[in-house]
């Protein structure tokens, strides 16, 4: 994921309270994309289009779900293990908009779509799941105590599969699978 400008101006102890994902990055200390890195075609927005960046008054590109997915692609070539956190539908699952919803289900789904199209699956295995539920009830503005789902494809997904019982498994199968396949 790429982050904006203000990103890099939070003390430590605000980057401390986002995301899980922000938090590993930021205590692994990897490096973060940042806009440029949206314009070279390098990293994606948690908004995949772009739109929510623009709106904000950025200069940056307008991405198709076809075009974010071929970077995500891309990276996924270069890269041993590679995580994009989109949080577009707990945004919308919030507001309980299910025109919103709709849509934002809708552009992940065509997301997705391409992702899966644009790799070998013989090779790489690609993991979709949500560590709470939210949208699919909007009856409830919060989270929701329904299970999160994963979906799995690709080289070891039966294996993958079969070892996720809850949430705290998704790191240690993930670690056990790339160990495996060094």
């Amino acid at each position: 994921n790429a982050y904006r400008p203000l990103f890099f101006s939070l003390p430590e102890e605000t980057v401390l309270r986002l995301s899980a994902t922000t938090v590993a990055n930021y205590a692994a200390r990897l490096p973060f994309f940042t806009l440029d890195d949206i314009r070279a075609r390098r990293a994606i927005y948690q908004d995949f289009t772009n739109n929510v960046l623009i709106q904000r008054g950025f200069d940056v590109p307008v991405f198709s779900a076809k075009e974010a997915a071929e970077i995500v692609c891309a990276a996924m070539e270069e890269y041993d293990f590679v995580l994009y956190e989109y949080f577009r539908t707990d945004r919308v699952g919030h507001k309980q908009d299910m025109e919103a919803s709709v849509k934002v289900l809708t552009q992940l789904g065509e997301f997705v779509i391409h992702i899966l199209g644009g790799l070998d699956l013989q090779r790489i295995v690609v993991l979709l799941t949500s560590d709470h539920g939210n949208i699919e009830d909007l009856s409830v503005r919060g989270h929701t105590r329904n299970p999160a789902m994963a979906l799995i494809w690709g080289r070891g997904n039966l294996e993958v599969a079969g070892a996720l019982k809850d949430l705290t498994d998704v790191t240690p199968v993930l670690l056990k699978v790339l160990e495996k396949w060094k």
